[in-house]
């Protein structure tokens, strides 16, 4: 037995009866740490009928850990009787001979506590502040010596619904990252603590009329995405599987990486056809016998993706109204768009804004931009005799939400502007190139070549011819550089419109994927709906010790793994109480920005991509920036892995008609 126990201890309330004899119910977790889940008054149960009661507790226990096997839970220890707790007026009696009795059979008990602890029985008293003072440690039914006691106490009901303790591991070294600290494992049995005090002190449970008005309002929608199940894997299936590779053209590609919409109705089948899987799998680890954890188990995520599913298909339904209106108006302004671009390519041909250009070369490039419009003015109003598909297609995408329509009306975007797009390529690339020729001819003069190989500049001789053919090339070079550039700036700016058009519609697309709504709820209801970790503070009281911990903070600080030996000069008398110290355990929640965490991501990304040298390098320099990977943004996370979805249609109805509400 240790020189020093460890005590988690629940915090007073109105049901305990200080002024009578108690037994403790709780957890045996290691040699020194003991955590106490419920104090049992001796009127109540019998010792006897107490061990047996608790006996079933833990076989139920272990029966349905066994059942939740397949969710990988870890089994869990079971409740035991750890002692009993007197009023100071009664310290002095005697443990009773069931009691004695009983420290031998306790450990018979299957399942009763791992086989490396020892039997252990506290004897603890109430002082007058009614807290708890640990007087007498029997091991085997022998007392064993015990100089310091630290008491942590704790709010058993704060792990209600949602609600849990968590404590943040530290820094620790590779080979047991995955091990639990003796502390991490006592605040995981403390949230159970509450469902203790409910199985042995009578306290009323929950209310189930929520649940069974949860139950009337998703059963109708559950079994509709049950029977629509086949027919969206389907469509997931057509847009996910690779086109063999003896088409050119794809070559290997899937359909959905052609498109923001494919990609978009992708993620929405594969969402609606798991919703019914994910919602059996929450509410099986809401009824399990682990705590349930909103923000760990991604349930947070699942519900918020939800309520964003809720609304976005209800102002689709309303955007929806707005598709025909909108064709119409294509319709009547395309030609119209086309004209306008034909008349500021003219106008640049000429001395635009009073720059001098070079005429021939003006009218050259202007003649092949004209050409270009022309074509896709072309294309596109042949397009104009298949707007009833097009309105067909509008009507399908108006099923899945607003968000499958506006990545529809962003692709639209990108395909009516893909001259722009092409002849802003055309332009960056000649601007790059003409910038590339004079600082190579800028290094002839300097009687200096790049070398390639070796990626460095060296110096070298040139004869008179090449450099007279140098010089010719650089005047030539020099003359023509304003008027490619002219071009250039005027399609840059083409293609700026262009994206600010489509960033106008990708905005609510992303705000649609990154907007944690449940989360927001949660949180404002009370933060410690998502906790962060918890704090130690010191409880001053007529014999609270003064002891310093150098790993346990007062406040707003880490807990470390484990407590210091403590001074082993602190030594009590033979007759008075194990000398006891007291704390105040008290959660962390997190803060509100926390919340946001792919919104983070996504800037994140956006930030390390997107950088000032590029868009300068871009403008002056003409280099393209490719766009950022789908693989990065909010639109390719799901709440769930995608392989989850593996259950047949009689399992779903099996498991529909095994939740609990």
């Amino acid at each position: 037995m240790p020189r020093r126990l460890d005590v988690l201890w629940p915090e007073r309330n109105a049901v305990v009866d200080y002024e009578s004899p108690a037994y403790l119910l709780g957890w045996h977790l290691q040699s020194n740490l003991v955590c106490v889940a419920a104090i049992v008054p001796v009127s109540r149960y019998a010792l006897p009928v107490l061990q047996s009661e608790v006996d079933k507790w833990s076989a139920d226990l272990q029966r349905r850990s066994k059942t939740e096997a397949a969710y990988a839970v870890t089994p869990k220890p079971a409740l035991m009787v750890l002692g009993e707790v007197r009023p100071a007026a009664m310290a002095d009696e005697t443990t009773t001979s069931d009691a004695t009795s009983s420290l031998r059979q306790r450990g018979k008990s299957s399942g009763a506590k791992p086989l490396h602890l020892k039997s252990l029985w506290l004897s603890v008293v109430w002082d007058g502040n009614k807290t708890p003072v640990l007087n007498v440690v029997h091991e085997h039914g022998q007392v064993v010596a015990c100089e310091l006691c630290h008491v942590i106490l704790y709010d058993a009901s704060f792990p209600c619904r949602f609600r849990h303790f968590v404590i943040k591991k530290r820094q620790r070294q590779s080979d047991d990252e995955s091990m639990d600290t003796p502390f991490q494992h006592a605040i995981a049995q403390l949230n159970d603590a509450h469902l203790v005090q409910e199985r042995f002190l009578g306290l009323a449970p929950r209310s189930s009329y929520v649940g069974r008005f949860k139950a009337l309002v998703l059963w109708p929608f559950l079994l509709f995405f049950v029977l629509c199940r086949p027919l969206l894997n389907a469509i997931a299936w057509v847009l996910n599987t690779p086109v063999p590779q003896r088409f050119p053209v794809v070559k290997g590609r899937s359909i959905k990486s052609f498109s923001l919409f494919f990609r978009l109705l992708s993620r929405r089948v594969i969402l609606l056809a798991n919703i019914t899987e994910q919602c059996i799998k929450f509410n099986h680890m809401q009824h399990s016998v682990h705590p349930f954890h909103p923000l760990d188990n991604r349930y947070a995520e699942f519900v918020s993706d939800l309520f964003l599913l809720v609304l976005d298909f209800i102002a689709g339904y309303y955007y929806g109204h707005l598709v025909p209106l909108a064709i119409s108006y294509f319709q009547s302004s395309c030609s119209g768009h086309f004209n306008v671009l034909k008349s500021q390519v003219t106008w640049l041909i000429d001395s635009p804004a009073g720059f001098k250009i070079n005429v021939a070369l003006a009218s050259i490039l202007g003649k092949g931009v004209h050409l270009m419009v022309d074509v896709a003015q072309y294309a596109i109003e042949s397009v104009t005799p298949f707007m009833s598909t097009l309105l067909q297609v509008a009507a399908f995408a108006s099923l899945f939400g607003l968000t499958v329509q506006l990545g529809l009306l962003y692709d639209t975007i990108e395909y009516l502007t893909l001259q722009t797009y092409y002849l802003y390529l055309y332009f960056s690339k000649l601007h790059r190139v003409q910038f590339d020729l004079l600082s190579s001819l800028w290094k002839l003069f300097l009687g200096k070549k790049k070398n390639v190989l070796r990626n460095r500049v060296d110096s070298c001789e040139y004869d008179v011819n090449q450099l007279l053919i140098g010089t010719l090339l650089f005047t030539i070079l020099f003359f023509v550089v304003a008027t490619n550039s002219v071009f250039y700036l005027y399609f840059c700016l083409a293609r700026f419109v262009v994206l600010c058009l489509q960033t106008c519609v990708w905005c609510p697309i992303v705000f649609c994927h990154v907007v944690p709504l449940y989360s927001i709820s949660l949180w404002l209801e009370d933060a410690f709906h998502f906790p962060m970790d918890v704090y130690l503070q010191p409880l001053s009281h007529a014999r609270a010790l003064s002891i310093s911990f150098p790993n346990v903070h007062t406040k707003d600080c880490f807990v470390g793994d484990d407590f210091d030996a403590t001074d082993a000069s602190r030594k009590g008398s033979d007759t008075k109480p194990i000398s006891t110290a007291v704390f105040t355990l008290h959660p962390l929640a997190y803060s509100f920005g926390a919340l946001f965490t792919r919104c983070s991501a996504y800037v994140g990304a956006l930030g390390s991509h997107y950088t000032v040298a590029k868009f300068l390098r871009c403008f002056f320099l003409g280099e393209y920036i490719p766009a950022l990977p789908f693989v990065k943004t909010p639109l390719c996370h799901l709440p769930f892995p995608p392989s989850t979805a593996f259950m047949s249609t009689k399992e779903l109805w099996d498991g529909l008609r095994a939740c609990q509400w």
